[in-house]
């Protein structure tokens, strides 16, 4: 079964960042053999002088794959991880949920975090009223906010990118679009106008590559190459993340 575990809030100036802490978790929960990561997701919510948050106010969700009987271990074992390995002074929270029991008002709730400046509170009353774990571990606990909306935009299947995925962090160079796809997690290698690469073109993914969430699957986006030494390659990281 399908498990979204989201987290936010857990790190200060001087730490490392949510998603590293996304990784370690993810790395933490594989060696208590509770499953495994499909994917981790960086979405980035609502900047606003009102909210208090480190550098970009990003949430992380895991899409984690394991059996119903494990839920509650995940549950335990998150908390406690989070509480331990959360930086000073932050303000962690911790989301989970099936993929049976999320709806769409979880979804909205993470496009409205995305928008809006939203409370604990409202955090809070949505949670109540759907069978999910919502909890706060130090600080302020305002984490909830983000780890929640974190799991509504991850399973939206259309926010985000992915701050690991198969093969991300491992490939770099040029490779065949086919060779991308066979070897990673990515589902789909398209253009910025939503043509689809023929797998026998080449790509220069550089040094590490970057797929977006869209459509409930991995998608690559690429843009004409300058170099004869490949067809296309990865948008510049800043494009991607003015727009995901």
């Amino acid at each position: 079964m399908i498990i979204w575990i989201g987290i936010d809030d857990t790190d200060n100036l001087d730490s490392r960042g949510t998603g590293f802490l996304a990784r370690s978790l993810s790395e933490y929960l594989t060696k208590k053999n509770l499953g495994r990561c499909e994917w981790i997701s960086r979405h980035q919510l609502l900047v606003d002088p009102a909210i208090p948050y480190t550098s970009h106010n990003s949430s992380l969700c895991l899409k984690w794959l394991t059996t119903t009987e494990k839920i509650d271990l995940i549950i335990q074992e998150s908390s406690t991880f989070l509480a331990a390995q959360s930086a000073t002074g932050s303000d962690p929270g911790l989301c989970i949920v099936t993929e049976s029991e999320s709806d769409q008002s979880l979804i909205e709730f993470g496009y409205e975090a995305k928008r809006k400046v939203l409370t604990k509170e409202y955090a809070l009353l949505l949670a109540n009223s759907l069978p999910i774990h919502l909890s706060e571990h130090g600080g302020t606990g305002g984490g909830i906010i983000g780890a929640l909306a974190g799991v509504g935009l991850s399973s939206s299947g259309n926010d985000g990118r992915f701050v690991w995925l198969k093969g991300i962090r491992e490939m770099k160079g040029i490779f065949s679009a086919y060779e991308i796809v066979k070897q990673s997690g990515v589902n789909r290698i398209q253009s910025l106008d939503q043509n689809v690469i023929d797998s026998d073109d080449t790509i220069d993914i550089g040094e590490w590559f970057r797929p977006v969430l869209i459509g409930h699957q991995a998608v690559l986006l690429v843009e004409p190459s300058q170099s004869t030494a490949s067809k296309w390659k990865i948008i510049d990281r800043k494009t991607i993340k003015a727009r995901y």
